[in-house]
């Protein structure tokens, strides 16, 4: 999975910034948080879908699923956070077709209701069924025919307004440099192969010039 934008959870930057991000990521039809406390040995990742609707999460190290996961995940206070792509990547250990809509999820931080009931649409599988167009219980990665989806309009991340996104250009800068270098070893090459005489004879020419 490519870590398309990370960055810390804080006091002044919290986890509503950070499902803000997500939301705000249009061009990205599944995005998966992953996110690290810092007080705690807790950490895990939550699934996302175009739309900005939450279908479930899983904590890494009990293995526990559902909103009881994702409960606990984003009431994280302090911490770290990365927004994965999974591509075609199939994720079904944090999709449990919860279909809860962010917006309603940030408006109840930091401290969410202990049921679900609360956050859920009125009618999850119709969504679900619009949304995807894919069996309930599955993200169908790839592949997206939903209309929202065709019509969504194109978002990078430097679009997104968050506070806490973080982008991580590294390894996007490392490549630049790299195809520069390298043509300019070619054409250097090319050069000195075809006009080495001709550059010699000029630079002895020009020599006592210099002194």
């Amino acid at each position: 999975m490519d870590v398309i934008v990370e960055g810390k959870i804080t006091p002044e930057e919290g986890i509503d910034e950070v499902i803000q991000t997500v939301i705000d990521l249009k061009a990205v039809q599944h995005a998966i948080l992953r996110v690290t406390c810092s007080d705690s040995e807790l950490q895990g990742r939550v699934a996302f879908s175009q739309g900005g609707y939450i279908l479930g999460g899983q904590v890494t190290e009990s293995g526990e699923t559902g909103y009881a996961a994702v409960k606990r995940l984003l009431e994280v206070r302090k911490g770290n956070y990365a927004i994965l792509d999974p591509g075609r990547t199939y994720v079904p250990e944090v999709n449990q077709s919860l279909w809860i809509k962010g917006e309603k999820v940030i408006d109840r931080l930091p401290n969410l209701p202990e049921t679900v009931d609360d956050l859920l649409d009125a009618n999850p599988e119709a969504l679900a069924q619009k949304m995807e167009n894919t069996p309930i219980g599955r993200i169908d990665v790839k592949t997206d025919r939903s209309e929202d989806a065709k019509n969504a309009p194109h978002t990078t991340v430097e679009d997104v307004k968050s506070k806490a996104r973080q982008l991580d250009l590294s390894g996007y800068r490392s490549i630049k440099q790299i195809v520069i270098y390298g043509v300019a070893a070619i054409i250097g090459s090319w050069i000195a192969i075809t006009y080495g005489g001709e550059i010699g004879d000029w630079l002895v020419t020009i020599t006592p010039q210099w002194f």
